[in-house]
């Protein structure tokens, strides 16, 4: 049958002649890494602010003041010279001349570059470790006898589980195993479920990490409805302060809180945004903190 991956082979023998036909399965396998990525970023900018600095200075200047004093103050001053050398002054009855000099000291102003501090810049790389959460997708095959089911052998591994040898050895048992019917040993599967997928509420319960029950298949009978959330799901259990929650395909009709229901599905991861699932905003927020939720096509309520 070309293009559907689908194969079937004939061949004859002694005995007569039979086919094989084989169906391809897939599945999806989560691979997770890291890239890296530009979160933000520091700009460091750096300006020139010009400030007004006052700096008080003392400058001096000379100042001169001429007059004439008594003759006996003057002789004592005889013996001094002149600035400049100027010694014909000095002479009786000699012209001449000086020139006295008057100095001051003006300010100036003027500035250097000195050394004002540093900017550091300290990068470091640090480590947390985070969970990747995603849908995967997994075909599983479902194997329904009809007419004349004791024609009909059913392997109790069809979904990959491995059959226990009993059942093998008693094909009525491996019926019983692919989902004819939930077997009445009342004996539980543990957390991985059996060849039978869950069949017992404590399945469900018990395991410490309900997400490694994520693709098992559900086949519950008798299960209390508690509350009714919208067209397609409901939340379901014993315990109302402790329920799971069940999304149907198909609308709810027909079922009241406290009415028992019969549950074919499977467990599937929740996302870790619930309205993924496609459900209203009040159903996606009762459904936040919940690991694990169960898809089913319907829901069969057994009040009806």
């Amino acid at each position: 049958m070309g293009g559907t991956g689908i194969e079937t082979q004939t061949s004859a023998g002694a005995g007569g002649t039979s086919s094989e036909t084989v169906i391809p399965l897939h599945e999806e396998k989560l691979v997770a890494g890291t890239q890296q990525t530009t979160e933000g970023a520091v700009r460091i900018r750096k300006e020139v602010k010009t400030e007004t600095v006052n700096q008080p200075v003392q400058v001096r200047r000379e100042t001169v003041t001429v007059e004439r004093v008594p003759a006996g103050q003057a002789n004592a001053q005889a013996g001094a010279q002149p600035e400049g050398g100027q010694g014909d002054l000095n002479t009786p009855f000699k012209s001449g001349e000086m020139t006295i000099n008057l100095h001051e000291e003006k300010p100036f102003a003027q500035t250097e570059t000195v050394p004002a501090g540093s900017i550091v810049v300290r990068k470091k790389v640090t480590t947390e470790p985070i969970t990747i959460q995603r849908q995967v997708r997994r075909e599983v095959a479902t194997a329904v006898p009809l007419g004349n089911s004791k024609d009909v052998t059913i392997s109790g591994n069809l979904n990959g589980s491995q059959a226990q040898p009993e059942a093998m050895a008693n094909p009525n048992e491996a019926n019983e195993a692919s989902g004819a019917g939930p077997s009445n040993s009342g004996q539980s599967g543990g957390a991985g479920g059996s060849s039978a997928g869950i069949t017992q509420w404590s399945q469900l319960t018990s395991t410490p990490n309900p997400t490694t029950l994520a693709g098992q298949q559900v086949n519950l009978s008798g299960v209390k409805v508690q509350q009714l959330m919208g067209d397609h799901l409901l939340a379901v259990g014993p315990d109302k302060n402790q329920p799971i929650y069940v999304q149907s395909d198909k609308p709810l009709t027909g079922i009241a809180p406290g009415d028992t229901v019969n549950l074919r599905g499977t467990v599937r991861p929740m996302p870790s945004d619930p309205s993924a699932l496609g459900l209203d905003q009040q159903s996606a927020s009762a459904l936040q903190g919940q690991s694990i939720i169960i898809a089913v096509p319907e829901v069969n309520s057994q009040n009806q």
